[in-house]
């Protein structure tokens, strides 16, 4: 499949995916936390595609999602990036991923985007608000273990992999 269909399904993932995280994931809290699919389709671009060509797909994701949030911009898109180019180093080590394998790289990719998004916000001299850094570390993650097997197939589809890729179960 050429860069440009792929370029352009990528596009088309990441605009679905922002509009469900800002329209109906921003109502959607259990425990007061909300899924972060912007993230997990980040990881899961990672982990499909590679380390290179995931975190080219997140930067670009980070940073759209970054329009849309009250953080400074490029925050998530450097977040995203290095967790995305992490969850392809993991990806390269699964001979043929799992849809649990799937699940539990995401959520632990998740975890440490949140753990991540929160240092560089530090650094940099924003603070974000939160009551409790573990219990969105874990809600974040959980949610994202939730929706990986979903999400892997949608991103396999817009990298035009699905037979590579296609998890063992």
């Amino acid at each position: 499949m050429s860069s440009i269909a792929v370029g352009l399904r990528m596009t088309l993932v990441t605009i679905v995916a922002l509009m469900i995280q800002t329209t109906f994931f921003a109502d959607l809290r259990v425990g007061g936390v909300a899924p972060e699919l912007v993230l997990a389709v980040a990881v899961i671009a990672g982990f499909v595609a590679g380390p290179q060509r995931g975190a080219f797909a997140a930067f670009w994701m980070g940073l759209a999602y970054d329009v849309l949030l009250d953080t400074p911009t490029g925050l998530a898109a450097l977040t995203f990036c290095l967790v995305a180019y992490g969850a392809g180093l993991a990806g390269e080590v699964a001979f043929r991923p799992t849809w649990w394998f799937a699940s539990g790289s995401c959520a632990v990719a998740s975890g440490i985007g949140v753990v991540m998004l929160f240092i560089v916000s530090t650094l940099i001299g924003q603070d974000l608000v939160t009551n409790s850094l573990v219990k969105l570390i874990v809600g974040v993650a959980l949610f994202n273990a939730l929706f990986a097997p979903a999400i892997m197939a949608v991103v396999r589809w817009s990298y035009g992999r699905p037979h590579e890729l296609r998890a063992a179960t």
